[in-house]
């Protein structure tokens, strides 16, 4: 009768407590396993984000300034120019502090324009002679792996303090450069990462340094 009732107690389940304690218990476990997996999955998405971001930002960084980096400018001899403008305006010869385009004579001497157009950059050159017609250069759409352009600024360095939206691009602190160098702050937008804020300094080696609409010497 012993040995009986021994293994009725061995054989018998779970009481309503032992249950209730094992579901809380994997509750718990189900919720911090769902929260390691979305801080995981949230860092691996803004990781991914930066990446790409960085990636395409650069290569139309890279761009811009492979013209920036050689403009020529010599009032004195006449050749070429070197100007802060408004894209799409009407040129007047007028020298910004800042705007959305740059006009420059790059290393070969010819004269072009950088601004943004339609989301996406855009090189203008000018006509050459009687020979070569104006023409407009841009980045295969593949390029930008689905990211737009949806603003791009250009800022004298010596007028770089007076540049009220340096922050808004995320340069908050900063030297004292002459006007041989400019900054360009370029903000990129994708569907699904958002907005990328990037900014790079330039310095014109060819270009003599400009104080309003003249020189100031090489």
């Amino acid at each position: 009768m012993t040995k009986k009732r021994l293994t009725f107690k061995q054989n018998k389940g779970m009481t309503l407590v032992e249950m209730i304690v094992t579901f809380a218990l994997l509750a718990i476990f189900i919720m911090s396993a769902a929260t390691i997996i979305g801080t995981v999955s949230m860092m691996y998405h803004s990781i991914k984000a930066e990446n790409y971001s960085k990636q395409v930002s650069d290569i139309v960084m890279d761009k811009i300034e492979s013209e920036i980096d050689g403009a020529r400018y010599d009032a004195e001899n006449g050749i070429g120019n070197l100007r802060i403008e408004t894209a799409g305006a009407e040129e007047t010869g007028e020298n910004l502090d800042s705007g959305t385009a740059v006009v420059l004579s790059d290393k070969s001497n010819t004269k072009v324009k950088i601004y943004a157009e339609n989301n996406e950059l855009v090189i203008h050159y000018y006509p050459i002679g009687t020979n070569y017609g104006a023409t407009d250069w841009k980045f295969d759409k593949s390029v930008y792996n689905f990211y737009t352009i949806t603003s791009l600024e250009f800022v004298r360095g010596d007028k770089l303090s007076e540049f009220s939206k340096a922050s808004d691009y995320g340069l908050t602190s900063y030297g004292t450069y002459d006007s041989d160098v400019i900054v360009v702050f370029m903000r990129l937008h994708h569907p699904e990462y958002g907005d990328y804020n990037t900014y790079r300094f330039i310095r014109m080696y060819n270009a003599k340094k400009v104080d309003g609409g003249g020189t100031t010497g090489g």
